[in-house]
């Protein structure tokens, strides 16, 4: 049992799909202890819980990671000794904290950001799905404590604290402990992530229909918050701590000389919520179904008529692509790209292509290739295992299309007529991060487009929310449509022009025929996406870029090849005349609050 549920527990914390063996990476064998990072946070607080092992006896076989399966068969599971598992519950309850201090603060800090009227990045929902993961996972190790210490409370309520059987009593006071910390734990989370801002409890929701996988942990996730925070539960809860508190100091005085018993009663004296489990305090758990069905209707009706249009729309193009099979510009586009790269294109033959705002009408990424990616040491990385045939044939192209994401080559993308590559220079310093990347683009791949153009909803995406969310630490700008944030490939590829910017140029192809190819430079991509050179800013090696907006209006004005003064009425006196005026401003890129505090294990 004990080894099934630490295989299950790798994949949760990880947030694989299943079907995928959790194998660690290189990349994630060469990380140094005693750094402080979230992304860091996550990876070795997975690494202390594998470690750390569960309370359960090795086997029956028979167990699985099901909440349901654990509940049924909790009267044939036979205790560990106590001694093993009281270091084991010192060492969950320190890690159940030290998440609990990062997403308390975190979320508070979420939510003031949305009440602000601020857009989540990538990396911010990034970090929902972690937590969401992780307290599915401490919540799991944690209620396997409930269950070994608990399998028969109904007879304890005479005998719960027995001076004469202390070995006895250290049991009951460890159920109690656990019971008691999912009550704290769950109840905060609760309150903060899904009572507090309804527009990130929508989000949360999105975030637990990404796949199969995360359906199936929101489901035991939901179970596990029932099982600490209905109503059964907290008179349960409330009845043993009132015995725990009546004797309390008869306990004190032998802890004077048990140590075991002192840091299991200081665990129990220094919850949170200890005295609203001591008063009954009501708890409330709601699903908040009707209020967010009313607020998914209209996101329903969006999606709906945009799938139909785009489907219907998508399937008009009145020719093929200049650089379709044009295998020189093919090699030459390959041989310019590195993994992680990002590829912008235009479509102008495409009727979608008229609808969508600016120049480039569609985004994607580059993986690598094989090589590439076992240089890398992520080749065998469970986020690239299962893509390996597909990108031995060369498919290393990820984008989202609107039968769904798909991986697809270079010379199968292009039947098109612009091409751009930009890069991120600096991607691979932050290895810590290199794998997370990599999971959040291929967790997608055989998903569903997004046709509610919604950046911060992660179960389904466009073709520009792929970069967004997978190079979430850089801060993309975003419009707001129709009740929601959005994000266009020229949102993306503008961010290249501004100071400071993350991101380089490295390619840029336009063909205007089959016989007509030209290779452009930076400027000339600027200059479609609406930006043009600063020389006084700019020197020989650092071009600086002001994006350069035109506005115009229509005026009336006098017509002075007539005499001013005449008295004729004639309109011709009148003349209707266009004025247009155009602001320079240069583009300032400034990273995003990521709002996540340093943390460590240590």
């Amino acid at each position: 049992m004990a080894k099934i549920l630490s295989i299950a527990a790798f994949a949760c914390i990880v947030g694989l799909t299943s079907g995928v063996n959790g194998r660690l990476s290189a990349s994630e064998d060469t990380w140094e202890s005693g750094q402080s990072s979230p992304t860091l946070f996550f990876y070795e607080l997975k690494k202390a819980l594998m470690e750390l092992g569960s309370p359960l006896p090795d086997g029956p076989e028979e167990f699985s990671r099901s909440l349901t399966t654990l509940e049924n068969n909790k009267s044939t599971i036979t205790k560990s000794k106590f001694e093993e598992n009281y270091n084991k519950y010192l060492k969950l309850n320190s890690l159940f904290k030290k998440l609990d201090d990062f997403t308390t603060d975190y979320g508070n800090k979420i939510v003031k950001y949305i009440r602000d009227d601020q857009t989540l990045t990538g990396y911010h929902l990034h970090l929902l799905s972690k937590i969401f993961i992780a307290y599915h996972l401490m919540g799991y190790r944690t209620q396997e404590f409930v269950f070994v210490y608990g399998t028969d409370q109904s007879q304890q309520a005479v005998q719960f604290v027995d001076l004469a059987n202390m070995a006895k009593t250290k049991e009951n006071l460890m159920w109690l402990a656990s019971g008691a910390n999912m009550y704290d734990k769950f109840f905060r989370a609760y309150d903060i992530y899904y009572t507090k801002e309804g527009k990130l409890r929508r989000i949360l929701k999105h975030i637990f229909k990404t796949s199969t996988h995360t359906k199936e942990l929101a489901q035991d996730l939901q179970t596990m918050v029932k099982n600490s925070l209905g109503k059964e539960k907290r008179k349960e809860l409330q009845r043993f701590v009132g015995l725990y508190l009546r004797d309390r100091q008869n306990l004190a005085k032998v802890a004077e000389t048990d140590a075991e018993l002192k840091s299991i009663m200081e665990t129990i004296d220094s919850n949170p919520s200890l005295s609203n489990i001591a008063k009954g305090t009501k708890i409330r758990l709601r699903g908040y179904s009707l209020i967010d069905g009313l607020a998914n209707l209209g996101e329903n009706i969006v999606y709906g008529l945009s799938k139909f249009f785009g489907n219907m729309a998508g399937s008009i193009r009145w020719r093929r692509g200049y650089l379709e099979n044009n295998v020189a510009v093919i090699e030459e586009i390959r041989s310019q790209l590195k993994p992680l790269d990002m590829l912008f294109e235009k479509t102008p033959f495409a009727l979608t292509d008229t609808f969508i705002p600016g120049h480039f009408g569609h985004a994607a990424v580059w993986l690598g290739s094989e090589e590439e990616l076992k240089e890398l040491g992520m080749w065998d990385h469970p986020a690239i295992v299962p893509y390996q045939d597909q990108i031995r044939l060369g498919k290393s192209i990820v984008e989202a299309l609107r039968p769904g994401v798909q991986m697809n080559s270079v010379r199968g993308f292009s039947n098109i007529d612009h091409l751009a590559i930009l890069r991120i220079p600096n991607i691979f310093e932050d290895k810590q991060e290199i794998p997370d990347i990599y999971t959040r683009i291929t967790k997608y791949i055989g998903g569903d487009y997004d046709f509610n153009f919604d950046v911060a909803t992660t179960d389904r995406i466009v073709c520009s929310e792929l970069p967004y969310h997978a190079f979430g630490k850089i801060k993309f700008p975003t419009k707001p449509r129709m009740g929601r944030d959005t994000i266009e490939p020229d949102l993306v590829a503008e961010v290249n022009y501004y100071d400071n910017s993350p991101i380089e140029f490295r390619y840029y192809v336009e063909s205007f025929g089959k016989a007509n190819i030209q290779r452009m430079k930076e400027q000339d991509l600027g200059a479609r996406l609406g930006f043009e050179v600063n020389n006084e800013r700019s020197t020989a090696e650092d071009l600086k870029y002001d994006r350069v907006q035109t506005s115009c209006r229509t005026v009336l004005r006098k017509n002075t090849r007539y005499a001013l003064g005449s008295r004729t009425s004639d309109k011709r006196h009148l003349k209707l005349e266009r004025v247009c005026t155009t602001k320079r401003e240069a583009i300032v890129y400034k990273a995003p609050d990521l709002l996540a505090q340093d943390i460590s294990i240590e």
